[in-house]
């Protein structure tokens, strides 16, 4: 059986590299039938291959210098080109559900060109609108029980709540200072951990001000390795990610690795979460965070526990590389036939 040469928009795994990344690196590394490139310049111009996985197309442009930006946006640009004519199939994973926002003018209709080229998109929630004309997959996000094996768990900290991931505006780490920050009268004991790293040095200093005044905070800004995190999550009573707009959460499945609880806005995906997991584990919440959401939620927890481990089953990596395999042929079928 002649395998099909797939290369991925991701290089060799580094400390910092994103753990689903790595994960599923290895997955398809070890799938039957399949013979994977890993990305460098060298490679997506002038080796051959037969579908190219995308997933953030953006960050294949990113660069310190603008000579370095404008060298990778004419090498794109070339890419997108040889996908043309050579007609390989092109695989777009959706981890978000709209394009980037604030690009560069040349730089943005890189990325949308790019979009507009796909052949086959995967999903990683059955909530992911499909796109006219273009076939579409799921295939579950995997979850981090695996990947955190090996690694230490802490003591749980009494009403310890936490907020672990990358720090962006939008969320809602201000909002949760806010609410955490009105318990202090009738629930001193509460504590919170964020850890992470801000997306600026603005939302940093804007989010140290805000914690200044309680001494129940605790803030940890920077790269956090894989050993920190398992720490901050697993002293946690409940983990909380308010974000104003979720789609897919690898920080909620983290936690849920970990066998912590999480509170979470109310959407589809999250009821979906939800009802997967089972009772006791994913908490939601309507409209804004509010300090009595952070209260009822622990109450409510700690009133009725969960019972048995998250239900995570169905995002076993054992078969991750197989539904991608099956994607990537099917993708392959549809391009030779355009």
């Amino acid at each position: 059986m002649e395998k099909i040469r797939v290369i991925e928009s991701f290089g060799d795994s580094r400390p910092t590299t994103n753990p689903y990344i790595t994960m599923l690196g290895e997955s398809l590394e070890n799938t039957p039938g399949l013979s994977l490139l890993r990305f460098s310049w060298k490679a997506a111009l002038t080796e051959k291959y037969d579908v190219f996985h995308f997933h953030w197309p953006e960050a294949l442009l990113d660069g310190k210098t603008w000579y370095t930006r404008l060298g990778k946006e004419a090498a794109f640009f070339l890419l997108l080109t040889r996908i043309r004519l050579q007609k390989i199939a092109v695989v777009r994973t959706v981890h978000n559900l709209e394009l980037p926002q604030g690009l560069p003018f040349i730089r943005h209709q890189l990325v949308r060109f790019c979009d507009e080229m796909t052949t086959l998109r995967i999903a990683l929630n059955s909530t992911t609108p499909a796109a006219p004309n273009i076939a579409q997959r799921l295939i579950l996000h995997g979850h981090y029980r695996d990947w955190f094996a090996s690694m230490p768990r802490h003591d749980q900290v009494p009403g310890r709540i936490a907020f672990t991931g990358l720090i962006r505006r939008y969320k809602g780490v201000e909002n949760l200072i806010g609410c955490f920050k009105q318990t202090e009268d009738d629930h001193p004991e509460l504590s919170l951990s964020i850890t992470g790293k801000p997306s600026t040095a603005q939302l940093a200093e804007t989010i140290r001000s805000a914690a200044s005044a309680d001494k129940r905070l605790h803030l940890s800004f920077g790269y956090v390795a894989e050993e920190s995190l398992v720490a901050a999550i697993t002293e946690a009573e409940l983990v909380v990610l308010p974000y104003q707009f979720m789609h897919n959460s690898g920080s909620a499945l983290a936690a849920l690795s970990l066998q912590r609880p999480v509170l979470l806005p109310r959407n589809e995906v999250n009821e979906l979460l939800a009802h997967e997991v089972g009772a006791g584990w994913v908490f939601l919440y309507d409209g804004e965070l509010t300090a009595e959401h952070l209260k009822s939620s622990l109450a409510l927890l700690r009133d009725h526990p969960p019972t048995s481990a998250p239900g995570l089953s169905n995002r076993d990596w054992s078969a991750a590389g197989i539904l991608h395999r099956d994607a990537f042929l099917e993708a392959q079928r549809i391009a030779t036939r355009k």
